[in-house]
């Protein structure tokens, strides 16, 4: 025999339909409409404005969770009452809801419920509210447990990613090839360290460039090039890094660098071009945030792919043992040669944590690093944004929180990028080589 009543509690389940009068049941069944429903067929789908609720007569139903939004965690069994949210304001149903088997519903809408009397509409919404009720407390429970894991793989990832690291370091193995990898050139690291300087003037870094008459020649080449038109051909290293800025003749001293510390391969190009690209992009974004972690977080940009090339040179150096050394993390390997290059601690800290956004919210990253690894992550966001990549970054749950947390205009990804970010690039987009050019470009064309 059906119950009338809803999900309150189990005594109130097992109650009998009968007890409630034949009266009322008749009158329920004089203005509802009777309907069947296949195993499998939906009684109504997500978004749907339908504005009727059912009784379930026999049979049972669930939110279908292939169709449905709403973490579907509930089934409806004869006596229970669906659709309750026509009475909230809803503009549509809320969830899918599937029958589990052969079932019978009885509808009322809007029309036919305010033909009851009010004894019967105040029972019906009693009935309703109860099961609303009991499922929130059920989706309460769902979401705390829910949270409890969420909580335990961060932790495990977290804890995996602290231990893989520290495998690396007390490796002798993989320090004694680290040791064996080439070095920086010194006016490299010397640049590095006067530029994350906020005292550090153009002065400084025109003597630094001077020392070294292949970089100098380097920066005048790239002034005097087609990219910019100049109309007279500039010989002054002080006027030169003063028209191009700090942050392109940052690049121009790493790349030089790189290139005798690195072997000229086409991976080595790519990685690079993508740094620089995400240089350029977190320049802008650290001109929103706080413009004097500028220098600090260009660097980390312009670096934090080191660790791939590390991993490619020791396996071209090293293919017996390159099944070991391509476990590596990419981001510590990073970490642990520029360390061997003495590139400042706040740098290579940085950029071994990179990771984290991946499974962490803004505020439980390492405090000392968080703005700039926040800013960093905003960053690849933006590089996937404008070059229309939806798959990496974009997806993170946590984007929205990281965007929040550096208080950046906009509040989405879009407004920030077409209203802030390729605005201020654009106001320079001479002095930036033509792949950077092309990739701000095809944001402004959909390429």
């Amino acid at each position: 025999m059906m119950r009338w009543f809803s999900r309150k509690s189990e005594s109130s389940r097992d109650l009998p339909l009968k007890q409630q009068g034949e009266k009322d049941l008749a009158e329920l069944y004089e203005v509802g409409k009777l309907k069947k429903i296949e195993t499998g067929q939906a009684l109504f789908i997500e978004g749907a404005e339908n504005r009727t609720f059912y009784l379930v007569v026999s049979g049972q139903l669930q939110v279908d969770l292939a169709e449905s939004s709403l973490m579907g965690i509930d089934t409806f069994q004869e006596g229970d009452w669906i659709g309750e949210s026509m009475f909230f304001g809803a503009p549509g149903k809320v969830a899918t809801v599937v029958a589990a088997s052969p079932s019978v519903v009885l509808g009322l809408n809007e029309f036919t419920f305010n033909a009851l009397d009010h004894r019967m509409q105040a029972f019906i919404l009693r009935r309703l509210n109860d099961s609303a009720l009991a499922r929130n407390r059920r989706l309460k429970a769902c979401c705390t447990g829910l949270h409890d894991q969420i909580d335990y793989f961060k932790g495990m990832l977290k804890d995996s990613m602290v231990t893989r690291g520290t495998g690396c370091e007390q490796s002798e193995i993989i320090t004694g090839l680290f040791r064996k990898l080439p070095s920086l050139p010194v006016y490299v690291t010397r640049m590095i360290q006067l530029l994350t300087q906020e005292s550090s003037s153009i002065r400084e870094v025109t003597q630094l460039v001077k020392q070294d008459p292949t970089l100098a020649g380097e920066v005048l080449k790239t002034i005097n090039s087609s990219y910019y038109s100049l109309q007279n051909k500039i010989s002054d290293i002080q006027y030169a890094i003063t028209y191009l800025g700090f942050n392109q003749v940052y690049q121009i001293v790493l790349t030089n660098g790189l290139r005798r510390a690195m072997p000229e391969t086409k991976e080595l190009k790519s990685v690079h071009e993508h740094s620089v690209i995400l240089s350029h992009l977190v320049h802008a974004i650290c001109q929103l945030h706080d413009r004097s972690m500028a220098p600090l977080v260009s660097t980390i940009a312009l670096l934090h792919e080191i660790g791939k090339i590390v991993v490619l040179l020791l396996k071209r150096q090293n293919p017996r043992i390159a099944f070991l050394i391509e476990m590596l993390d990419c981001a510590k390997a990073g970490a642990m040669l520029l360390r061997e290059w003495n590139i400042p601690d706040p740098i290579c800290n940085a950029l071994e944590l990179q990771d984290y956004p991946a499974f962490l919210p803004p505020g439980e990253l390492p405090e000392e690093h968080r703005e700039s690894i926040a800013l960093l992550f905003v960053a690849h966001a933006a590089f996937e944004f404008i070059g229309g990549d939806r798959a990496g970054v974009l997806p993170n749950p946590f984007l929205k929180q990281y965007l929040e947390f550096l208080n950046l205009p906009g509040g989405t990804m879009e407004d920030l990028i077409d209203k802030s970010v390729l605005i201020d690039l654009n106001l320079r987009i001479n002095t930036y080589p033509p792949y950077v050019r092309n990739f701000l470009i095809s944001r402004k064309y959909g390429m």
